[in-house]
């Protein structure tokens, strides 16, 4: 009889399971609750897990999920010979819920149980070292036809810091990178544990604007900070979000400050022109005026927004909160936009009838009592 492959010789004559510290199904137990396991078992007897391979120590597959997918996972397994007790050395899933999720469940079950389905390949690195550099080209060329949006990540790869690029235009595509935005977002299926997942998707995102940054190309970076925030902000409160979410959208919103803090000590031939400074301002303002989440980013908004602008500039973000506090949505708010207006006009000598006419207008006035009696 042809043996299985689980029963083919591998290295040294072993199985493949015998190379490895066996996992068990009380391991899985003791990783995960009985809901990721329940569903779990589910998806490996109907077939949602496919393409089960073996690279070197790390299992790696896709599984079909209930709302989405196919997610991408993979199990690191330790050698027979390593002196540790653990049997796993990492596990990873992208799907939004993040930790040991049932998908990852599914993965391991089909090896535990079915070891002969997957099929051991060479390491990825072991496949392109030899290759020819016309070979690697056509290779990355295949791969951005089947997955476009990889052309960002090259684009960071392949710059430097102090790259004498086009700082102050930009050249990323904004469309596709809200698209990406979105799709994290629309990830979540409200199980437990999602927010995480959805927070380290968002970061790599908001990685690829540090990489712009780092070489100086400051517009296209404010681009992808603002978007990463806007687009979180946007179904926020849906998450059930612990401080991940919140920790990346901070991050992002001071990047975007940074981003414009750091035009003034630039040489004039790479600054931001107007017309690519407007949309990063009205960002900014935007992302601080609707700072309902317990968001705080470390920057101060309203006095780089004072101190960072031009004459021309601030007169616009002045108009920008005069049609905010006339909405009226909130007496909270409102008084955080005259203190923003506040801050604008200091620079002109704001004077106290000045200071107080703001509050009235903004019908703040148990605030301009307070401020009269001080």
């Amino acid at each position: 009889m042809k043996p299985s492959k689980s029963q083919t010789p591998s290295q040294g004559g072993e199985s493949l399971p015998q190379r490895f510290k066996p996992v068990s199904e009380a391991d899985l137990r003791r990783w995960t609750d009985e809901g990721s396991i329940s569903r779990g078992v589910g998806y490996f007897r109907s077939g949602h897990l496919f393409d089960p391979v073996l690279r070197g120590n790390t299992l790696r597959a896709r599984c079909a999920g209930s709302s989405g997918g196919p997610y991408t996972l993979e199990a690191t397994l330790v050698p027979e010979t390593d002196s540790g007790t653990e049997p796993l050395a990492h596990w990873e899933c992208n799907c939004p819920r993040g930790g040991f999720c049932k998908h990852l469940v599914a993965l391991l079950l089909a090896w535990i149980r079915t070891p002969e389905a997957f099929d051991e390949r060479p390491e990825i690195m072991d496949l392109l070292k030899d290759r020819s550099r016309d070979e690697l080209i056509a290779l990355v060329q295949k791969m951005l036809q089947r997955a476009p949006e990889l052309e960002t990540l090259l684009d960071v790869f392949a710059l430097k810091q102090g790259d004498s690029g086009p700082g102050g235009r930009v050249t990323v595509n904004p469309t596709a990178i809200r698209k990406q935005a979105r799709s994290v977002m629309a990830s979540f299926d409200y199980e437990w544990d999602s927010a995480p997942g959805i927070a380290r998707d968002l970061e790599e995102i908001r990685k690829l604007a540090d990489g712009y940054a780092l070489a100086e190309r400051w517009a296209d970076a404010a681009v992808i900070y603002a978007v990463i925030a806007e687009e979180a902000l946007e179904g926020y409160e849906e998450t059930g979000d612990e401080g991940d979410i919140a920790e990346v959208i901070s991050e992002s919103i001071d990047g975007l400050a940074m981003c414009l803090e750091v035009q003034e000590s630039l040489d004039p031939s790479n600054r931001m022109d107007p017309s690519t400074r407007q949309p990063l301002i009205q960002s900014l303002y935007g992302l601080w005026r609707d700072e309902d989440y317990g968001i705080d980013p470390a920057s101060d908004i309203p006095e780089i927004l004072a101190g960072q602008t031009t004459e021309e500039e601030r007169r616009e973000i002045e108009r920008w909160a005069r049609s905010d506090i006339a909405s009226r949505r909130s007496e909270w708010r409102n008084l955080r936009l005259v203190r923003l207006l506040i801050r604008l006009k200091a620079a002109a000598g704001l004077s106290d009838e000045e200071l107080f006419e703001e509050y009235r207008t903004a019908g703040l006035y148990k605030d301009l009592t307070g401020l009269l009696l001080e």
